[in-house]
Order: C-alpha cells, then sequence, then structure tokens
C-alpha cells in the first residue's frame, strides 16, 4: 500500500461521523495541516458543552476570560 493512500474511504468515515454525531478533520501530522484548526474546535466546542451543562448563557470567549481568572486568582 501506498504511503499516502487511504485505508478507509472518506464516505465510510463520513457516515460514521454521522451517525454518532462527530466532527470529522482530515489532519497531517508530517505536516500540521489542519492540526492548529483540530485543536481550537475541540477546544471551543468542550467549552459549549460545559457552559450548557452549567446552564450558562455567556459567550465562550467571556466563559474562558472567567475560568482563567478563577485559576490563577488565590482565594
Amino acid at each position: 500500500m501506498e504511503p499516502n493512500a487511504r485505508r478507509i474511504s472518506e464516505k465510510a468515515v463520513s457516515d460514521y461521523a454521522c451517525a454518532i454525531g462527530a466532527k470529522v478533520f482530515e489532519t497531517s501530522s508530517k505536516t500540521g495541516e489542519n492540526v492548529e484548526e483540530l485543536f481550537e474546535t475541540v477546544a471551543r466546542d468542550y467549552v459549549q458543552f460545559e457552559m450548557q451543562l452549567e446552564g450558562l448563557s455567556r459567550t465562550t470567549d467571556n466563559f474562558i476570560e472567567q475560568e482563567n481568572k478563577r485559576k490563577f486568582c488565590c482565594f
């Protein structure tokens, strides 16, 4: 098999992701392509998920700012 050959079809990946409600990112550890975008999306989605669990209506940026203050503040 060629080094860059696909082992799983794009359709199979897309169908599975759709079935479990996941997003698909094609990344490359060799070139770094889409790696930063993947981590930013995961972090943003995590924060939004946490906000939903807590029933918060704050913006993501406001939430992150308040969490950072809480982490670095001594009480």
